[in-house]
């Protein structure tokens, strides 16, 4: 019997999968070349429909005969290869037109119809014969039948002959080997030996070989192991304690570490979008108003060229502090970089959020910071937008609010612009 996931099975598997994927490559090449040859000879045949119908047409049209004129398309169209005949006049209007239902993957034949008048070739009309691949395969439908069938019919006796040649020379004798491994007990190692009736030399006999001289070695380490496994758990599970209180602590700074701004004690970028996208996910499910506010301190590489990078510090501190004084604390308000900061504000219009933008410009340019002997005044300029019914991620809010936050850069700083 195959035994699922064994090495004679998936042998097995290996070398029938090879017979038949090239089985499978030469029918479908077969099949292909027989489609476009079948394909080439419809195109051929609608070329020729040009030759035999080409007077009949000119003089339909000609004399405006348009009883002619159906009864030519049709008599086309109930060709069986023909699935739709268009004529068109000069001008390109619709004269007549058959149309088989369910075309698919369609190519056609089309050329002009010519009629002398004092001695000039008069464009009168211009006739389309198309054909689909539903008439390449209906032609083809039997000799397909036939190939597909020849190639299962030869992997099928294939296969049989596959399982019965390794059912018989390998399948066999491993079972057995390994049914022999199975009644091997952790006690009787080195004392109980495997023996199946394979040829000596073969790769079976020395498999059987070696797993007995293995099985002996392993009984002789099986004492020492234990006992060295007993005094080794003893000094893990000490181990193990003193790491787990280390690790528990560790893990409470880290995920303060993770998530929070080391300067501004507020959240970093990652933890802004780590809540955010949950944020933008139920306002768009819910159907609820969600705004984005941008931050940027004008000019605030001044600052630090003038006071230094540490009045800098101070003043990303300060900001930061007065927006969470501003905000909710169900707001997500997070550092992005640099003097850059966003929130996004839940269950709030556009016009709440710009008043709130307009409040916290205009606290921070009455707030100065003492730094020595002077007082650091600075502004701040904020863009705001609201969620669209267009967005598809959190990003698409961002991006407008960083627009908006630029345009109220453009028009001067200190003030709030909004998309």
């Amino acid at each position: 019997m195959f035994i699922k996931n064994s090495i004679s099975t998936k042998l097995l598997k290996k070398v029938f999968l090879i017979y038949f994927s090239i089985t499978l490559i030469m029918t479908a090449l077969q099949i292909m070349i027989e489609y476009y040859d079948t394909k080439n000879k419809i195109q051929k045949d609608l070329i020729s429909l040009e030759n035999i119908y080409m007077n009949s047409l000119k003089n339909a049209v000609w004399d405006m005969n348009v009883d002619q004129i159906e009864s030519l398309t049709d008599s086309i169209s109930k060709l069986s290869f023909v699935k739709e005949v268009t004529l068109l006049d000069a001008s390109d209007n619709i004269m007549s037109h058959k149309k088989a239902p369910n075309l698919s993957n369609r190519f056609s034949h089309e050329f002009n119809i010519y009629q002398e008048y004092e001695n000039k070739k008069v464009l009168i009309a211009k006739a389309i014969f198309c054909s689909d691949q539903n008439s390449v395969i209906d032609i083809l439908k039997t000799g397909i039948i036939l190939i597909i069938l020849n190639a299962m019919i030869k992997s099928t006796i294939l296969l049989f002959l596959f399982i019965w040649a390794f059912q018989k020379n390998l399948i066999e004798p491993l079972n057995e080997l390994t049914n022999q491994i199975d009644n091997i007990k952790f006690d009787t190692l080195g004392t109980y030996k495997i023996e199946v009736d394979v040829p000596i030399n073969s790769e079976l006999y020395m498999l059987q070989k070696k797993f007995n001289q293995m099985s002996e070695k392993l009984d002789q380490q099986k004492n020492t192991i234990l006992t060295m496994r007993q005094e080794y758990t003893h000094k893990l599970e000490r181990e193990v304690r003193e790491r787990t209180l280390e690790l528990e602590q560790l893990n409470i700074g880290l995920s303060h570490m993770a998530t929070t701004d080391y300067l501004t004690n507020i959240r970093n970028r990652r933890s802004f979008f780590d809540v955010g996208e949950q944020y933008f996910l139920m306002a768009k499910r819910n159907e609820k108003e969600l705004c984005a506010l941008a931050f940027d301190i004008d000019n605030f590489k001044n600052i630090n060229d003038t006071y230094g990078h540490q009045a800098g510090d101070e003043v990303l501190k300060q900001f930061a502090a007065n927006c969470k004084h501003h905000l909710r604390e169900s707001d997500v308000f997070g550092r992005m970089g640099g003097e850059e900061f966003t929130a996004l504000l839940f269950e709030t219009s556009l016009e709440e959020s710009i008043r709130l933008a307009e409040r916290i410009v205009k606290n921070i340019s009455d707030v100065g910071i003492p730094i020595g002997n002077e007082t650091i005044f600075y502004t701040v300029s904020v863009g705001v937008a609201s969620l669209l019914s267009s967005d598809r991620k959190i990003d698409d809010i961002l991006a407008r609010a960083d627009r908006a936050l630029y345009k109220a850069k453009a028009n001067g700083r200190n003030q709030v612009a909004s998309m």
